[in-house]
C-alpha cells in the first residue's frame, strides 16, 4: 500500500492596494482600528465588505411618497392663500394698508425652519 502524502496547503497570493490619505484621515483610520483591535488594512478591508454588501437594501427616505404627498399639498394650498390676498378684490375697493410712518413697528420675519439634512 501506498502512502500519500498531505500536499500543504498554498497560501494565495496577496495583492496590493495603494492608498493616499492626509495625515489627519490616516490618523482616524489608525485610531478606528486600534479601538476595534483590529489591523488598518483588516479594517479597511471590514468597511469594503460591509458597503459591498448587496443585500442590504437601499436606505429609506426621509419622508414616504404619502407623507411627501401630503407635504406637497399643504405647500400648494398655502401658497394659493399667498396668491389670493395679493390679488386686488373683485369689486374694484382698494385695500387699505397702514401708512409708512405708523408708530409700530412692522411685524418681524419668522426664523426660517431648519434644514433636514438627508442622511446616508
Amino acid at each position: 500500500m501506498r502512502l500519500s502524502r498531505r500536499r500543504r496547503a498554498r497560501a494565495k497570493p496577496q495583492r496590493h492596494l495603494s492608498l493616499s490619505a492626509t495625515d489627519a484621515e490616516w490618523a482616524v483610520v489608525s485610531a478606528n482600528a486600534e479601538r476595534r483591535g483590529l489591523s488598518k488594512a483588516r479594517y479597511l478591508m471590514g468597511l469594503v465588505e460591509r458597503d459591498a454588501g448587496g443585500d442590504d437594501p437601499a436606505p429609506p427616505m426621509v419622508l414616504a411618497s404619502d407623507e411627501q404627498r401630503a407635504l406637497l399639498d399643504a405647500a400648494r394650498a398655502i401658497h394659493a392663500l399667498l396668491i389670493e390676498d395679493r390679488t386686488p378684490p373683485a369689486d374694484g375697493t382698494a385695500t387699505t394698508s397702514p401708512p409708512a410712518d405708523a408708530a409700530s413697528p412692522a411685524p418681524a420675519d419668522p426664523p426660517d425652519p431648519p434644514r433636514q439634512e438627508r442622511l446616508l
